[in-house]
């Protein structure tokens, strides 16, 4: 059985030769998880695994968007983002960075160092937005905004 995060192996142990790996576990740890002695008791787990790790998700909305303040690296203020993110692929989908706080409507297109930093930012620092995009200060929406198009 194989999934999106979760594969069933045969390993080269006699005693519990079934094995169940995550395949998203960093790199410095060790990505088995379970050992089993049959496949079917390896196959009913991974079922029970399954309907717990399933994200499903919380907001509506095909698109959470709005404006985000950020520290960019190498900068010494924060500056101010558009962001659109994709609400069901939790990723970055569109960035517009302003470019000079005295000019309201001064966004450029970010650098891909801007883009990667601020969906590791809102992505993983920030990753309850995704459930609560309000709290945020930002909207679900199921149209991409006018300023996005």
């Amino acid at each position: 059985m194989q999934t999106d995060r979760f594969q069933l192996r045969k390993s080269e142990s006699p005693l519990k030769p079934w094995v169940i790996v995550d395949i998203h576990s960093p790199k410095q740890e060790d990505p088995v998880l379970y050992r089993f002695t049959s496949k079917r008791q390896a196959n009913a787990f991974m079922g029970m695994l399954l309907a717990v790790t399933v994200q499903r998700p919380t907001n509506p909305h095909k698109y959470i968007a709005g404006e985000w303040c950020h520290f960019f690296p190498g900068d010494k203020h924060e500056r101010l983002a558009r962001a659109v993110l994709d609400a069901h692929a939790r990723k970055l989908a569109f960035l517009q960075v302003l470019e000079n706080r005295a000019i309201r409507d001064s966004y450029h297109q970010p650098t891909s160092v801007e883009f990667d930093n601020l969906q590791d930012s809102l992505v993983n620092a920030n990753g309850k937005l995704f459930d609560d995009p309000m709290a945020f200060g930002l909207y679900g929406t199921d149209d991409l905004p006018a300023w996005a198009i």
